[in-house]
């Protein structure tokens, strides 16, 4: 089967920390910020609210900063800013501020200056995990020493933080998947980790091919995180990658019954289809391959998938027409290599034929 390494984790969050908020100024920040996303950004428009808002939150840090945030959803980066020095001026030891300041800077497209504000916050409040795990992300691409330097620094102020599972997750967020897994098999205890690190950790493991390891986390996952359908996704790929068919199909029934807002993927179908046809259910198999259009709708292949499908199953007639179709889809870009693969079919219809005139006729089709 040729598969492609095709994820789609849903939206990974955009930090791997998150600076605390007591719940009333939170309960705040979440209805200012809807007003100001619906009114996608406009001072004229929110400014009732946002004047009602300061009132009650005008020497709080962390409100000012959840208000300029939230104008930064609405990429009103100017309006975001003005929020964003007004929780710095007033926040002497809250890093919220200059946090908001690093973001914009990123949203900006401006590595260097939030790298700036990201360490400023470090120095303004040292025990707040946030802003040492945003610098390493943004630096890790010009300075990945750099960027480790700060991660084993935040690991000197708060020995509790799991260092090693940010340094992997920002190391795979860059693509350097290698140097996440040296990180990321330094967790003890990978149960302990966040849904979503623990989805990247086992995503890094089968994209490297280590595919006992892909399960084994899936299968923590699955456990600990019963809500997060994507788990079945690696354990499904992973256990038809090392021919556990058995098992693949229970992970693929498994990842389809998701009720997450997991989004399906061609792979998806791909992979559940194969351990399907390798524990004999033709029939299952088929109906997943005829679902690639509605997740792919420039997919070409799947009449092809259909018929391999199909002839494994000795179910000739069925695959001869399911390949012809897809020669037909094809059109003017049918190479000789797919020729070849339909004249396959034929001399597989030879070679189960029940008497040699029907094997003879095979034959002739495949050199046809």
């Amino acid at each position: 089967m040729k598969a492609i390494k095709y994820f789609v984790a849903g939206a990974l969050m955009l930090s791997i920390a998150a600076p605390s908020m007591a719940q009333d100024v939170k309960s705040q920040v979440d209805a200012i910020t809807k007003v100001v996303v619906d009114a996608k950004g406009d001072v004229v428009a929110t400014k009732a609210p946002v004047k009602a808002f300061m009132k009650l939150n005008k020497k709080n840090a962390e409100a000012l900063a959840g208000l300029g945030r939230a104008f930064l959803a609405a990429k009103n980066f100017e309006q975001a800013k003005v929020y964003a020095d007004q929780a710095m001026k007033v926040g002497k030891t809250c890093a919220a501020g200059y946090v908001l300041r690093g973001d914009i800077a990123s949203a900006e497209d401006d590595g260097g200056m939030a790298a700036s504000y990201y360490e400023m916050a470090t120095q303004q409040a040292p025990q707040d995990p946030t802003a040492y795990v945003k610098y390493a992300r943004v630096y890790q691409k010009v300075d990945p020493k750099g960027a480790v330097a700060m991660l084993e620094k935040l690991r000197t102020v708060k020995p509790d933080y799991p260092v090693d599972a940010a340094a992997g997750y920002m190391y795979s967020s860059n693509n350097q998947l290698k140097s996440a897994m040296n990180y990321y098999d330094k967790v003890s205890n990978a149960a302990s980790l966040e849904d979503y690190i623990l989805f990247d950790y086992a995503s890094t493991a089968y994209v490297l091919e280590q595919y006992d390891k892909a399960l084994t986390l899936s299968q923590t996952g699955i456990q600990k995180y019963p809500h997060y359908g994507s788990f079945n996704r690696i354990a499904l790929y992973s256990s038809d990658k090392q021919k556990q068919y058995e098992a693949a199909v229970g992970y693929g029934k498994q990842l389809f019954a998701a009720t997450d807002t997991i989004k399906y993927t061609p792979n998806d179908y791909i992979f559940y289809a194969d351990a399907l046809v390798n524990t004999g259910n033709v029939a299952a198999a088929v109906e997943a391959y005829k679902h690639l259009p509605e997740v792919d709708a420039d997919n070409k292949e799947y009449n092809k998938f259909i018929a391999q499908a199909y002839a494994k199953g000795k179910m000739f007639t069925e695959a001869v027409a399911a390949y012809e179709q897809y020669l037909k889809d094809k059109g003017e870009e049918v190479t000789y290599k797919e020729y070849d693969d339909f004249a396959d079919i034929y001399l597989e219809e030879a070679e189960a034929a029940a008497n040699a005139e029907a094997k003879k006729a095979a034959f002739k089709k495949a050199a046809d």
